[in-house]
């Protein structure tokens, strides 16, 4: 594509084809930008009067004010319909199943009577039957190649999932439905995810820098507690965010915050952690003031938790705590909008995510480790989950 010359009074701007920066995201726009040529010229911003008339600042009226909220809302509820509808039903399955030809010849031995040695008719889905080491039997669905692409959207790009990365969305999809070559087709789908790519950078961090503790014995014997931000405003008025991470099961608690008071911190711990879970034994934060202060201090030693903290200026101590909240970031970054304003909305969603999906430490999800079962998801509700084969 060909637009001529790009004319700015934002003298920065022609630099950015010239050099690269050390903000790895204007590098990563940079080049997306260099698959179109245009030059970049630079005139006085009194000079500029074409682009000062789109830039003016226009005055809300109290309907624009009503239709601008009216938006936010309808927002809302599209993001809540996107995160837990599903986009295929067992009868979307059927139909698709009988327009497979390799699932069709499975489908019409069955129906004749023809023994299929691992497979199985039930409710006019054909399913495939595995016996896991464990001496468990499963029975999943075969999924037609016409919905894979649609499943793994589910799994893998929806908020209730996470965007994360393979083995994550493998070990949640592999225990509820089956196609031949599966862990290949998850691994190039989501290789090659670009909100992955573009939100989820890879890292490199010196040897020795997190400093696991020590796993303790039980559920919310040792619990982290750490606020990340502050992060740009969300249009609720939040910039902070509170996490809680149990270091046994890794289950993680959040919640979005206006600021990072002392308060605030021990209002999130008496509501959100010891009153819907109960009270960890031992509680560790870095040294922070808002953990630091007598009114933290008080109430979290008046219900009875033991209050440690990190050592002075190396928050690196609360490792697990830490690593929670860079899957974090770069969970939110995969749906929040160009200015960053729905964060908050979105993070119950990515929260959940993570804590049904399995931890490499762990081999096991937090959501079943914290309550001793398996997490109903909100395309599970279709099939009878966990699909246990029992003759």
């Amino acid at each position: 594509m060909w637009c001529g010359t790009l004319v700015t009074d934002h003298h920065p701007l022609c630099w950015l084809n010239k050099q690269s920066s050390k903000n790895g995201r204007l590098d990563r726009w940079s080049l997306q930008l260099q698959e179109y040529s245009f030059d970049i010229k630079h005139t006085s911003g009194l000079s500029n009067c074409v682009a000062d008339c789109l830039s003016r600042y226009p005055i809300e009226k109290p309907d624009d004010i009503v239709e601008e909220q009216l938006e936010v809302m309808h927002g809302q509820v599209n993001n809540i319909h996107m995160a837990i509808s599903s986009p295929f039903d067992s009868r979307k399955i059927q139909e698709q199943q009988q327009q497979d030809k390799t699932i069709k010849q499975l489908y019409d031995r069955l129906t004749r009577g023809q023994h299929q040695q691992s497979y199985v008719l039930e409710n006019g889905i054909l399913h495939k039957i595995f016996h896991r080491p464990d001496r468990i039997t499963l029975k999943l669905p075969y999924i037609p190649q016409s919905i894979i692409d649609q499943l793994l959207h589910a799994y893998h790009d929806s908020p209730t999932s996470g965007h994360l990365g393979v083995n994550k969305t493998w070990h949640k999809i592999r225990d509820r439905y089956f196609w031949p070559g599966m862990y290949n087709k998850i691994k190039e789908y989501v290789l090659s995810c670009t909100k992955c790519q573009q939100f989820k950078i890879a890292r490199t961090k010196p040897t020795g820098k997190l400093q696991p503790v020590e796993p303790p014995a039980g559920i919310l014997d040792l619990m982290g507690l750490d606020f990340i931000g502050p992060v740009p405003q969300s249009s609720s008025g939040n910039k902070y965010i509170l996490v809680c991470t149990d270091y046994l099961s890794q289950y993680a608690i959040t919640a979005a915050t206006a600021n990072c008071t002392a308060e605030t911190a021990a209002k999130f711990l008496v509501e959100k952690v010891i009153l819907q879970y109960g009270v960890p034994r031992q509680l560790l934060t870095d040294r922070g003031t808002h953990f630091m202060s007598n009114v933290f201090k008080a109430i979290a030693s008046r219900c009875g938790v033991t209050h440690t903290t990190t050592t002075t200026y190396h928050p690196q101590c609360n490792g697990l705590t830490e690593r929670f909240n860079a899957t974090l970031a770069g969970s939110l970054g995969t749906y929040v909008n160009q200015q960053q304003s729905d964060w908050d909305e979105y993070l119950p969603y990515v929260t959940f995510a993570y804590n049904t999906s399995k931890q490499s430490t762990t081999q096991m999800e937090p959501f079943k480790l914290m309550y001793g079962r398996e997490a109903l998801l909100p395309f599970d509700s279709q099939f009878d989950y966990p699909t246990v084969y029992r003759k």
